[in-house]
């Protein structure tokens, strides 16, 4: 054997020797959320309103404390007499993780993305630009399985609304919270 052969023998063997004791960190999160209520409003109109949201989102981990993520989501409300609205809205941004570890970590995210919200009451459709900050913290229930409850603002831009007839209109912003209290992650 040469010199050579030696020498890159022995470099194989050192990286291959510390990378089975080195700490496998996770490169991928995988998170999914639900929530929904009921309201029963006794005024003069007897209304109800039911709210159904259900959110995923999907991280990738490029360092040690940064991550690139896509959230999407869809939430239904609805209340008496039958009017429906359905939002479907995907941001896409950075996500912060202030220590390095991931399974126990405090996080804040910011994103930008697109809504499209159908209103059955006024038979429109309205796209609109969107913007998601979040914080969170991750608890980690299992080796690769960690509760991750958080708190959202989002919000949307001045939107282009048309209604089923095809007629432009023009709506306000609008600014929302939320606090996803059943969101579970998958890290692998």
């Amino acid at each position: 054997m040469t010199y050579k052969s030696k020498l890159l023998f022995a470099f194989a063997s050192f990286l291959i020797g510390t990378s089975s004791y080195a700490e496998l960190k996770p490169t991928w999160e995988i998170s999914g959320a639900t929530s929904g209520s009921f309201l029963y409003q006794s005024f003069g109109n007897n209304s109800s309103n039911q709210n159904f949201f259900i959110g995923s989102r999907a991280s990738r981990f490029f360092l040690d404390q940064l991550a690139g993520f896509a959230d999407v989501s869809f939430n239904s409300f609805s209340s008496n007499p039958g009017a429906t609205n359905t939002v479907f809205s995907l941001a896409v941004g950075p996500q912060y993780n202030f220590c390095a570890d991931i399974q126990n970590s405090f996080y804040a995210l910011a994103g930008i993305g697109v809504q499209t919200v159908s209103s059955g009451a006024a038979s429109a459709t309205t796209n609109a630009f969107k913007y998601l900050f979040g914080v969170g913290k991750r608890f980690e229930l299992l080796e690769h399985v960690v509760w991750s409850p958080e708190f959202n603002l989002s919000g949307n831009g001045s939107a282009s609304t048309t209604d089923y007839s095809g007629n432009p209109a023009i709506t306000q912003s609008t600014l929302n919270w939320s606090v996803r209290l059943f969101q579970f992650s998958i890290l692998f």
